[in-house]
């Protein structure tokens, strides 16, 4: 069997990314993406579509973290029952997609060693894959990019999203997403900070465009990083007092519990008072 036999048809593939893409329509609640998966997973049944199978699990399982917002029996279920579907099909595009979506799901519940070799071994499958018969190719540079990013490997991280927000047809959502967090990385790894800005400052625009308020939010947080190292303290909390305002106003205490600490931390920085910080 050779490389190209061992992946999916193009016309598969196509089949396959359409369904992982339209899902993302329904991922309001369980029942609605179930019933826009129950005719694949009867077709699956009936043509004894395994990789296809494995696929409705994998969309299922990650469904159900984001609807619980946290690891539970369901999605660790639906995710051992598509990494267990492996040996029933041939398909290694398939295959390398499921471990790095299930890779990236332990990553997610916090269990970084536990998703390592997952990761890892989806990252083998995508070299010896075309790159036009690669599944759902730029979030799965997207995952890995974060992963990586993550554990420190900045060079790999970076390496994966810079592909990422390269690829044809990316929505402007989530190539300002991409662009936030790879200029996050280039920071982080001491790279050149211009181009950082400069990322940033993309992923402000097309947040703004998309009105994403949340990623506009965040692209301000991370400019600040830059304002702080720079030693323009006001600027750096100017910025930081804008992506509060606006994480408040949202609800996502995540991001403002981040800006937060954020402030308190260049607060210190400028020598600023306890009663500065309130």
């Amino acid at each position: 069997m050779d490389i190209m036999d061992s992946n999916s048809s193009a016309e598969e593939k196509n089949f396959y990314e359409t369904i992982i893409r339209e899902s993302q329509k329904y991922q309001t609640s369980s029942s609605a993406l179930s019933t826009y998966l129950t005719p694949y997973f009867n077709q699956a049944i009936r043509k004894n579509d395994n990789a296809l199978l494995a696929i409705y699990y994998c969309l299922l399982a990650d469904q159900s973290f984001d609807n619980e917002g946290e690891r539970n029996s369901f999605s660790d279920k639906y995710y051992l029952k598509a990494l267990d579907l492996e040996k029933d099909y041939n398909y290694q595009n398939v295959k390398a997609w499921v471990k790095v979506m299930y890779g990236f799901y332990l990553y997610r519940c916090l269990k970084a060693s536990e998703a390592l070799p997952l990761l890892l071994e989806g990252e083998k499958g995508l070299e010896e894959i075309p790159k036009d018969l690669v599944l759902d190719l730029t979030h799965t540079y997207k995952r890995l990019g974060y992963f990586f990013g993550t554990l420190g490997d900045y060079r790999t991280g970076i390496k994966y999203l810079e592909l990422g927000q390269q690829q044809e047809g990316i929505s402007p959502k989530l190539k300002a997403e991409i662009l936030d967090n790879l200029g996050l990385l280039t920071l982080k790894s001491g790279g050149d900070t211009a181009q950082a800005m400069k990322n940033f400052e993309i992923a402000q625009n097309l947040a703004l465009s998309e009105k994403d308020s949340l990623r506009y939010a965040k692209t301000l947080g991370n400019q600040a990083r830059i304002y702080e190292g720079m030693k323009d303290y006001q600027k750096a909390l100017s910025l930081l007092d804008k992506d509060l305002e606006i994480s408040k106003s949202l609800g996502n205490n995540k991001n403002t519990i981040f800006a937060l600490m954020m402030r308190i931390r260049l607060c210190i920085s400028m020598g600023a008072n306890r009663k500065s910080v309130k």
